[in-house]
């Protein structure tokens, strides 16, 4: 079953991607700085297809990630609403999920970003830095 689960959720993420979310983030937690790109898949018109990857700085190769579930958390009369969406990590190469993105966000504006890793039950908090996404969609680490 485990197996079965893997390879659905790796065929979800190599779907086509066409209009690409592409952040970058560094923790905030103090110490030695992890950076990362967190790419979400979508569509020529700008729907998410479920599937993403993250890179971490320094990695040779991605993990996918796939959506599991956003809910509103916060409700304005004149604006977005405030929205609490979580992904999971798929290692596949351990068949399992190793991990938890969730973060809030209004629109295209990303706060209390975190990853929690479901083996040792630590949680990372993590800033978005604009200031390194480049021109090719990529970010550009100094």
């Amino acid at each position: 079953m485990r197996r079965l689960l893997a390879l659905a959720l790796l065929a979800g993420a190599c779907a086509p991607a066409w209009a690409d979310d592409v952040r970058c983030l560094q923790s905030a937690d103090g110490g030695k700085p992890i950076r990362m790109s967190l790419t979400l898949f979508g569509t020529s018109d700008g729907h998410l297809v479920s599937a993403g990857e993250v890179l971490y700085a320094g990695e040779p190769e991605s993990l996918p990630i796939v959506f599991k579930s956003s809910e509103a958390v916060e409700d304005f009369e004149n604006r977005s609403s405030i929205f609490l969406t979580t992904w999971l990590e798929v290692l596949p190469d351990e068949e399992r999920i190793g991990g938890r993105y969730s973060f809030r966000h209004q629109g295209a504006v990303l706060f209390d970003f975190q990853y929690h890793n479901l083996r040792t039950g630590k949680t990372y908090h993590f800033e978005e830095n604009r200031d390194v996404l480049d021109q090719k969609n990529s970010c550009n680490w100094p």
